[in-house]
């Protein structure tokens, strides 16, 4: 390795230095150095060449001439055979001695005879097996589609057989200990056995191949990256049982696979392992246990299988109820306001996608500690409608129990420090208590939950993210609560359903958008001796328009005010003031606290109907134009008695 190492820089510094050039001598390119009288075998690739690189036999000489002066071929120029398809023979002189990595990198001619010339102190193709063979290490360099790999060879290096088209099986002899990175990808290659004797396996051995199937040996422990990504697995996939690990993009877009067995021994999944393998349709397990204690990585959907399989069998059984009543022993440190620690009671991605699950439960024993639900736990399950946490939860995490759409309420446990991004994304929820002793809900953490009509939030809290209830569209009151002292940026954003919310005396900051289309919004209470103003925003030909409670008209792209249409409601004495301040002076009406009181639907007022307002009865429920009979309804925060 250091040998050829050395070679190639050597070979890289002439370049650099400027003493060498680029000549085609015969049929062939060599890149010429001009110093040592060393020569390149190469190929300078033109598009318009239609020929695209060599053909037919391709005898490479041990030497060249070029203006009287004798030149040494002693390498090949990395992948400067990539554009060469139809070379049927490759001779390699004794002079020859450097071949790296890269050198076959992409080259996918129909190679039948490979021989190297006797004498060659680096290379050799003994027992006339049709390949380059590295004498020091007896590493199979280069292979084709007739080579026989001799018993004293005890490895097939990196790409020593990628790009064979029409190569469809081959017999990995047992005396093989190692097969390199990319040895067999972009094959015709449709099964392989590989034999025990194999300790290592290189990432993307057989990717991009037609693989079908394939046998694993037990002295294996792990799947390596991309080892089998896009090829043609069918069927069942049964990972052996001495497999531990699964290396990021193993299987990626084996689109034909129809179910996985995952054993026991599985302790980790990589990023995105079983990405786009799209035609599963099971998962099988045999210890429940042992599935929820893999660490599925983070940092990529697609780890885990069941996100396109759906079904989770354990023993055979589908699984519908899970339930969890181990904790750990002693409490674990989590960092308040940052990264917790990597205590889970359910961990990242583990029932992610799992449609079938309908009941879950997490009730540990007295004196025990639980952790946190991870990342993505149960992000999917759209079926999950029961789910009982009695336990000590310190945080729910990344998009938990995202997409859980039938999960329509959930009990927080007391414990909760922090509810994480997206954590709620797209659920369910119809109403939502967040305990005392949450102190942050962070960005998106109730996205698009559209069914969510109440929400109460603790004094504990102390900070509301970016977008926390974008597009609540039924939130109808939201009451902030009196330690909060900012508002962030599309905290509420098309909230449109949104009527009345209460402003905190703690109150400090508004965020941008805050209240961004909020549409139905009529009533604001502020509970501030000192108004705080709405801050303005720099639109275009010297316009300014406030940023927190706004509309943009897509149509005619401006901004327009909410606030000509919504009423404040302040503390007693203090009309003047929040009549003179930024942005309060453009609300509709100021009230003074003792006089009407504003509620979630509105302002009892004695005013005319308007057949394109919203309208609610005495109960509260919204009700359409047909359905308004005799009675007294609300539209917009004014009366209406219909006779």
């Amino acid at each position: 390795m250091k040998k050829r190492i050395i070679t190639l820089l050597t070979f890289l510094a002439t370049i650099v230095a400027g003493a060498w050039s680029q000549e085609k001598i015969g049929n062939y390119w060599y890149a010429l150095n001009k110093d040592n009288h060393t020569a390149a075998f190469t190929y300078k690739y033109n598009w318009q060449d239609e020929q695209h690189g060599y053909s037919g036999q391709v005898n490479i000489p041990p030497t060249v001439k070029f203006e009287d002066v004798t030149y040494t071929v002693t390498s090949i120029v990395g992948s400067s055979l990539r554009y060469s398809t139809r070379i049927t023979g490759l001779s390699i002189p004794k002079t020859l001695t450097g071949i790296d990595d890269w050198t076959f990198d992409g080259f996918d001619s129909p190679v039948t005879s490979i021989t190297v010339a006797d004498g060659n102190p680096v290379f050799d193709s003994r027992n006339g097996c049709n390949a380059i063979i590295r004498k020091e290490d007896n590493t199979l360099v280069r292979g084709c589609q007739t080579t026989v790999i001799p018993a004293s060879v005890t490895a097939i290096g990196p790409r020593a057989f990628a790009y064979i088209r029409n190569m469809t099986s081959f017999t990995i002899p047992s005396t093989i200990t190692a097969i390199g990175e990319s040895a067999f990808r972009d094959t015709g290659l449709e099964t392989i056995t590989i034999p025990s004797t194999v300790k290592e396996v290189g990432l993307g051995a057989f990717q991009n191949s037609q693989l079908k199937s394939f046998s694993w040996p037990s002295s294996l422990a792990k799947i390596p990256e991309t080892c089998f990504a896009n090829t043609q697995l069918e069927g069942e996939l049964v990972i052996p049982n001495s497999v531990t690990f699964i290396g990021s993009h193993a299987f990626t877009k084996c689109t034909k696979l129809t179910s996985v067995s995952i054993p026991p021994s599985v302790y980790a999944v990589a990023s995105q392992a079983f990405s786009d393998c799209n035609g599963l349709k099971a998962v099988k397990i045999s210890d429940l246990d042992a599935w929820c204690n893999i660490d599925f990585d983070t940092s990529w959907e697609g780890n885990n299988p069941l996100l396109y399989a759906h079904h989770l069998y354990v023993n055979g059984k589908l699984l519908t109820e899970y339930t969890c009543t181990k904790g750990y022993t002693e409490q674990h440190s989590f960092a308040i306001g940052g990264m917790p620690g990597q205590a889970f009671v359910v961990k990242p991605r583990t029932f992610e996608g799992c449609t079938d699950l309908t009941k879950v439960t997490i009730n540990l024993p007295a004196g025990s500690y639980g952790g946190a639900i991870g990342d993505n736990a149960f992000d999917g399950c759209i079926n999950l409608k029961d789910v009982t946490l009695n336990a000590r939860i310190p945080y729910i995490k990344w998009k938990a129990f995202g997409n859980c759409t039938a999960l329509k309420y959930l009990q927080l446990p007391s414990s909760l420090i922090w509810i994480g991004e997206n954590a709620f994304y797209d659920a369910g929820l119809k109403e939502i208590v967040i305990p005392e002793g949450v102190q942050y809900l962070y960005r998106s953490c109730f996205w698009k939950c559209k069914q969510l009509e109440r929400t109460t939030l603790p004094t504990s809290l102390i900070s509301i993210y970016y977008n926390a209830f974008e597009e609540c569209t039924s939130l109808w009151e939201v009451t902030l609560p009196d330690q909060l002292k900012e508002i962030m940026g599309n905290t509420f954003r098309n909230c449109t359903g949104l009527r009345k919310v209460t402003l905190p005396a703690s109150l400090e900051k508004w965020g941008q958008g805050a209240f961004e289309g909020c549409t139905g919004l009529r009533f604001v209470v502020s509970k501030q001796q000192e108004p705080l103003p709405i801050p303005l925003s720099y639109e275009s030909f010297n316009v300014y328009h406030n940023y927190v409670f706004y509309w943009y008209d897509y149509n005619t792209s401006t901004y327009n005010s909410l606030l000509p249409n919504m009423w404040a409601y302040v503390p007693r004495g203090t009309r003047e003031k929040y009549a003179a301040a930024q942005g309060w002076q453009d609300f509709a009406r100021i009230i003074e606290e003792g006089e009407n009181v504003p509620t979630a639907i509105g302002v009892l007022d004695n005013m005319a109907i308007s057949s394109s307002d919203d309208c609610y009865d005495m109960q509260g429920r919204k009700v359409s134009n047909s359905q308004v009979k005799k009675g007294i309804y609300i539209s917009n925060g004014r009366k209406m008695v219909i006779k």
